[in-house]
């Protein structure tokens, strides 16, 4: 029953630990966040900031944690290319080099380059962005989107800029407003 458990457990850390870079960008942001207001708390009120640092260490290594998968999953899949295709092992220093540069190329992706090379993470195609209901897609500058619309059912899923003559009509003929 306990290995089933620990079984089960392992299996799904290890389905996201070190491959997500959504994950990764998650950790590092609440590390982030974390040690933002361990310092906060440092300065408001000292006696509480051991208690708030819980807060940044766990996500810190949890962020930690997902590099070092990450790129030990890079080296062992290189090491058994390697095998298949020469047969010897890497020598140690190269299988190191591997390892820190896909260590790096993670810290990379998951701290600074996710906005600089992915659109969004919403699935919108280029030059959408996604709506507060996390569904729909508006163009940008849009910022209302009518799901249903009472006076044309045509006009439904519609994004709109907000301007004052829109703001009007979707008041008076939008049931369902979404803020985008």
């Amino acid at each position: 029953m306990t290995q089933e458990i620990v079984l089960r457990v392992r299996t799904l850390v290890s389905a996201k630990v070190g491959k997500c870079a959504k994950c990764m960008r998650w950790s590092l942001r609440g590390a982030v966040a974390g040690w933002v207001a361990l310092c906060l708390a440092w300065l408001a009120a000292p006696r509480w900031a051991p208690f708030v640092l819980v807060w940044p260490l766990s996500f810190t290594t949890l962020w930690l944690i997902h590099i070092v998968t990450f790129g030990r999953r890079v080296v062992r899949d290189v090491i058994e290319k390697n095998a298949k295709e020469n047969g010897p092992a890497l020598p140690g220093r190269r299988v190191l080099l591997r390892f820190l540069s896909a260590s790096a190329v993670a810290a990379a992706v998951s701290a600074a380059l996710p906005r600089l090379l992915r659109a969004d993470d919403s699935g919108c195609p280029s030059g959408m962005h996604i709506c507060a209901d996390n569904t729909h897609c508006c163009p940008q500058g849009a910022t209302y989107d009518c799901l249903a619309d009472d006076c044309d059912a045509s006009k439904s899923h519609t994004c709109y800029v907000g301007t004052d003559e829109d703001l009007k009509y979707l008041q008076q003929c939008c049931s369902q407003l979404i803020r985008c």
